[in-house]
């Protein structure tokens, strides 16, 4: 190779190192790697207090399913009353690339909760009545589908299924039945199956610990360790909240649990191993209803209260003391490049500092009405947000 072709590749190289480096995608709910944090630092959060730059706003009807991006284009699902959609969008204008319609009623807080998995050319999605499909992500084509309640006698809980897909290797997981089940992700195939029972509403956490990969499933009256492959549960730990609602996300750090939930029941720090668990301390400092939880730069962050009312809390993990106390009202938040993007429920975006001890603020902008309860999504530069009416708005925030 001559010097002028290989400094030309060095270039190449180097350019698509910094590219690839500098952003992330928001593949699956939470983000890359499901916990609701970014590295990505190619962008400006000034820019959304100067002039907001928002790139599209369309409408995909009623729920609560966040937005999944990948490469040029967004995933998500919205219901009319009769029908859930799959909706593939273009992520630079919003045009419906492809749709896919079933049946299925919205039911109380209409819509679906789960949010769509992208996983190389296929993408998972779940109904609340447990209507789960495959489809070709680049077409729209359904590679397999299968209804749980029929297939595996899945008990629905009162506000319907809302854990999205978990993606592990050839895996594919569900919070559904007592603890659980696992499917081929090619296929559709049963790996393993729990009995039959009613779930809870978080999102399946993978784990490792010691030489044993595990599943985090919160059920309606506990939390489960579930071993990956073969279903089997190592450990539970009993939890029971008012109306079975263990809606946010356990979080998983070093060899310890963070659990929460909402109406009064408070949290929980848990230290486990892959054949038992324990309570470290339990308190009320943090009573999510269903905003999960982030584990950032040694510190819990959450959000304390139900839906209507709530504050920004950070926890210290060794003592379960409360650090900061912000009202910032009831939301969801992510973490970005070391800067906390809260998404109030009256539609009201804030961006601050990540910090466990001060909310500095840095800009804020209000560019929906209606109620907000799906997490915001950011990638490459763009924030994502939806309101339960199914209006989407992609702001620009790369300059």
């Amino acid at each position: 190779m001559n010097q002028k072709k290989f400094t030309l590749l060095f270039f190449i190289i180097a350019f698509v190192f910094v590219f690839t480096a500098g952003a992330d995608e928001w593949a699956q709910w939470r983000g890359t790697h499901r916990n609701s944090i970014s590295s990505e630092k190619n962008w400006n959060p000034y820019s959304l207090q100067s002039a907001a730059k928002v790139l599209w706003k369309t409408n995909i009807n009623k729920g609560y399913s966040g937005i999944a991006v990948n490469g040029e284009r967004i995933y998500t699902l919205g219901n009319n009353g009769r029908k859930d959609t799959v909706y593939c969008l273009d992520k630079n204008t919003g045009r419906i690339l492809w749709q896919y319609s079933y049946s299925c009623s919205g039911g109380q807080y209409p819509g679906p909760r789960a949010t769509p998995t992208v996983d190389n050319d296929r993408v998972y999605t779940l109904s609340g009545k447990g209507d789960l499909y495959c489809f070709n992500a680049s077409n729209g084509t359904v590679i397999w589908s299968k209804n749980l309640q029929s297939a595996y006698n899945v008990q629905l809980p009162t506000w319907y299924l809302a854990g999205s897909p978990l993606v592990v290797d050839n895996m594919l997981f569900l919070n559904a039945n007592i603890s659980g089940i696992a499917l081929n992700k090619y296929n559709g195939n049963t790996i393993w199956a729990s009995r039959s029972g009613t779930c809870g509403y978080a999102a399946p956490v993978f784990f490792k610990i010691g030489g044993t990969r595990g599943v985090l499933i919160f059920g309606a009256k506990a939390l489960y360790g579930v071993e990956l492959t073969s279903g089997k549960v190592l450990w539970s730990y009993p939890w029971v909240t008012s109306n079975d609602v263990n809606a946010a996300d356990p979080l998983v750090f070093d060899n310890k649990i963070f659990i929460t939930s909402g109406y009064g029941k408070g949290c929980a720090l848990l230290e486990f191993s892959s054949s038992s668990v324990r309570r470290i301390w339990q308190n009320t400092a943090i009573a999510s209803h269903f905003t999960s939880p982030v584990y950032f730069n040694g510190f819990i962050y959450g959000v304390h209260g139900n839906a209507g009312s709530g504050r920004l809390r950070t926890l210290d993990p060794a003592t379960g003391q409360i650090k900061l106390d912000q009202n910032l009202g009831f939301g969801s938040f992510i973490i970005v490049d070391n800067k906390l993007i809260y998404l109030r429920e009256n539609g009201t975006i804030t961006i601050a500092t990540a910090s466990p001890y001060q909310y500095s603020l840095i800009a804020s902008a209000k560019l929906l009405s209606s109620t907000h309860w799906t997490p915001p999504s950011f990638a490459n530069g763009r924030l994502y947000i939806r309101n339960v009416q199914g209006y989407i708005v992609c702001v620009d925030l790369s300059s």
